[in-house]
């Protein structure tokens, strides 16, 4: 929410769709909805916008009513596009969560709204999905704000699904946003950050256009026909800034041209780093370093969920220099780490995408992904199978 080529139209159906049947009781055994990250994209808007445009406001209204459901549960992981990442983000993370969700809740009021939503106890890090600590049978949802919270078992909440799963398999699936695993996030975490920090919603738009409209079409001809220099392509992004500006009869002054030209670097270089993640791998061999410490510490982590590269699992051939086996499931794959093994699944994204795509987690512990058509008429079929 809060960028240009975002499925936003489709997701408000997407929640509209689900509302009805769970109203309706077609979906008994649905117990959580979790987002995992970069939903609220304060690096390309502000927070008064987010909260005002009516879609926004359209899902806004939905995701109230869920939060307010009774046996229902509405979590959210947080991403880069919504807090600063910048040093030893586990030391800040509650802190930069709090201070996001203050934000929102000083504006909403300003603004007349009651969203209570927002409220600390649903946004986290990670989200442990789990066996009950006293058997199997009964699934908990835990949240941590940070990897040493997971390690110590120190959840901010912790919901109990109400439901019997349908198999005695021990299992336990780790979600997050996918930032951690980028292999390029002490870099550009310093660029989100300036995205972040920026105050000025004109400027936020102005990014926006350039960053997720006119950098998106020229970083695909540019792969294509492999002859645009950097200095071209940054001469082209100031060009269109300031035909967007002109269109919008915009005006800026010195200190706006200065943020501007920030600006520009600063979509530049995360649009190439965008491009680089999008096959996974360099995620993946994140993972594969990452999850030991956790069974290691009595965790028996087997399935890791993530987002972040706005793409699904794509079949690799090599990792780690030693060729694998693909997966018939694009949506996951497999590492072998003896004596566990542990899958990892991507849910593709609502945003530079062909096709929006989500994952569910049944009641006997499956994976399933599913796909969103592009026909509005054609989303609430989805729900309904």
């Amino acid at each position: 929410m809060g960028a240009i080529h975002s499925k936003e139209s489709f997701f408000d159906l997407f929640l509209s769709s689900l509302l009805y049947r769970l109203k309706n009781e077609d979906l008994p055994k649905l117990k959580a909805l979790i987002i995992l990250g970069d939903f609220f994209d304060l690096i390309m808007d502000s927070y008064e916008d987010l909260l005002e445009f009516g879609v926004y406001r359209s899902i806004l209204d939905q995701f109230e009513t869920l939060h307010q459901m009774e046996d229902f549960h509405l979590i959210f992981a947080l991403g880069n596009h919504e807090i600063p990442l910048i040093g030893d983000y586990n030391k800040k993370f509650t802190f930069n969560k709090d201070k996001m969700i203050q934000n929102f809740n000083t504006q909403q009021k300003k603004m007349g709204l009651n969203y209570s939503f927002f409220t600390n106890n649903i946004f986290s890090q990670y989200i442990l999905f789990q066996p009950d600590e006293d058997g199997a049978s009964q699934p908990l949802i835990k949240l941590f704000d940070t990897e040493h919270d997971v390690l110590t078992n120190n959840s901010i909440n912790a919901f109990n699904l109400n439901t019997e799963t349908l198999s005695t398999d021990i299992n336990y699936y780790l979600l997050t946003h996918g930032f951690q695993f980028d292999p390029a996030l002490k870099t550009f975490s310093k660029f989100w950050n300036l995205g972040l920090l920026n105050p000025f919603s004109v400027l936020k738009q102005i990014g926006d256009g350039i960053w997720n409209g006119f950098l998106k079409k020229i970083y695909d001809k540019a792969r294509a026909l492999f002859y645009y220099t950097k200095r071209e392509i940054k001469e082209m992004v100031k060009e269109e800034s300031k035909t967007f500006i002109a269109g919008k009869n915009l005006q800026l002054n010195k200190t706006d041209n200065k943020q501007l030209d920030k600006d520009v670097n600063l979509k530049k270089k995360s649009d190439m780093h965008r491009e680089a993640i999008r096959d996974n791998q360099g995620c993946i061999k994140k993972i594969v370093k990452f999850i030991p410490k956790f069974v290691n510490n009595g965790i028996p982590i087997n399935h890791v969920i993530y987002g972040h590269t706005h793409d699904k699992l794509r079949p690799l051939a090599r990792l780690f220099n030693r060729r694998v086996q693909p997966s018939p499931n694009q949506f996951q794959f497999e590492v072998d780490l003896q004596p566990s093994k542990f899958l990892i699944s991507n849910t593709g994204a609502w945003q530079h995408v062909k096709k929006p795509s989500f994952i569910e987690i049944h009641s006997d512990w499956e994976v399933k992904p599913q796909t969103v058509p592009l026909k509005l008429s054609e989303v609430e079929q989805i729900i309904k199978r």
